[in-house]
C-alpha cells in the first residue's frame, strides 16, 4: 500500500508513515518544533538517507565537490558544484557540525586562509595536506 501525507490527519500521524529520514527530521525540526534533546533521535538516521549517502560519496577528499560556483561541463559528476552540494546538504537538514559539512567548512577556511577565491582553489593552487 502506498501512503501519502493525505492519509494522515495530524503531524504525529505523518510521523508514523514509512518516510525517508530527511522528511521525518524536518517535520520534527521545522513543524513540530521538537526540543533539541529529543531531536537528536531524528538526526541520527539522516546518514542512512540515500541523499546524504550520495552527498558523502560524491564529496572530494579535500571537502569540496570540485568547483565552487561554476559547473565543469567536461566532468560528469552527480553534484555539479560545491555550492550546489551545500544547498542540498542544508535542504536535507544537515548542520554545520555534520561530518559532510564540517569537511566543507574546513575546506573553505583553508581556501580563505590562503587568500584565494574558491574557484582558484579548485584549479589546484591550494595544497590540502
Amino acid at each position: 500500500m502506498v501512503y501519502t501525507t493525505m492519509d494522515a490527519k495530524s503531524p504525529l500521524e505523518i510521523d508514523q508513515l514509512p518516510l525517508d529520514p530527511i522528511p521525518r527530521y524536518l517535520l520534527h525540526r521545522d513543524l513540530l518544533r521538537t526540543p533539541e534533546a529529543q531531536l537528536c533521535a531524528f538526526r541520527r538516521p539522516l546518514d542512512e538517507s540515500r541523499w546524504v549517502r550520495q552527498l558523502a560519496s560524491a564529496q572530494w577528499p579535500d571537502g569540496s565537490w570540485g568547483r565552487f560556483h561554476t559547473q565543469d561541463t567536461k566532468r560528469k559528476q552527480p553534484i555539479p558544484t560545491t555550492e550546489t552540494a551545500i544547498l542540498l546538504a542544508l535542504g536535507a537538514g544537515l548542520w554545520k557540525d555534520h561530518p559532510v559539512l564540517a569537511r566543507t567548512v574546513a575546506y573553505i577556511e583553508r581556501v580563505l586562509d590562503a587568500g584565494l577565491d574558491l574557484d582558484q582553489a579548485w584549479f589546484g593552487t591550494l595544497s590540502c595536506t
